[in-house]
């Protein structure tokens, strides 16, 4: 492992205790070592204050920001924060697949196979099923098609569907606050069949990740 793999694994905290003790007893002896880390801690504060954020900018199409000083560094911090910023680019995309609140809506919503036949749906499945139909199609006002569904209904097998349907339609509309809310509902109830699926689906939207991209 060399010294820019070393540095990296130490200041990401991957390393072993054992291996974390033999590194700093190296550090304190070996004076390149000591000198590639002020340089990659230079460069990662590169990375930080002016490329990471004009990356981030970027990515979301937002106008970027002026940068208020240029800062003159030698060509091995310039090697060590392109490396990183390949890292961050890298991450940037997985994390907007894998933990957006569209990609999460993605992997959580159940395609209704039985389509409803008839314009007038007569049973409360019939029904339930169009609406989440309406959802998949972007229909405007799934919350409150599924909160009345909810209200009217009688059946906890409905009810319970409709409720996990409720946490993806305030997914869709970006209110994490009330889709939080519907999960923690949904994983109280006992016995209740989506409470697996909503404890992972929480745990997705608390992910300190989610931070980056939202």
């Amino acid at each position: 492992m060399d010294n820019f793999e070393k540095i990296e694994s130490y200041l990401m905290d991957e390393l072993s205790k054992e291996d974390r003790v033999k590194f700093e007893q190296e550090l304190k002896l070996d004076l390149q070592l000591q000198s590639d880390l002020e340089d990659h801690l230079l460069a990662r504060d590169l990375i930080e204050i002016d490329i990471a954020t004009n990356l981030k900018a970027k990515l979301q199409g937002l106008d970027q920001p002026k940068n208020t000083k240029v800062r003159k560094f030698n060509f091995k911090v310039w090697t060590i924060a392109a490396s990183l910023l390949i890292c961050i680019s890298s991450a940037w995309i997985y994390l907007d697949k894998n933990y957006s609140n569209e990609a999460l809506f993605d992997k959580n919503f159940l395609i209704i196979e039985n389509q409803v036949r008839g314009s007038q749906p007569s049973s409360p499945e019939e029904k339930l099923n169009l609406l989440i139909k309406d959802l998949e199609n972007g229909q405007v006002n799934s919350v409150g098609a599924f909160q009345k569904f909810i209200d009217e209904n009688e059946d906890v097998d409905n009810e319970q569907k409709a409720s996990w349907y409720l946490a993806l339609a305030y997914l869709k509309e970006n209110n994490i606050g009330k889709t939080k809310e519907v999960l923690q509902n949904i994983i109280s109830e006992k016995n209740n069949p989506f409470s697996n699926k909503a404890s992972i689906l929480l745990n997705d939207l608390n992910n300190v990740w989610r931070n980056v991209i939202n």
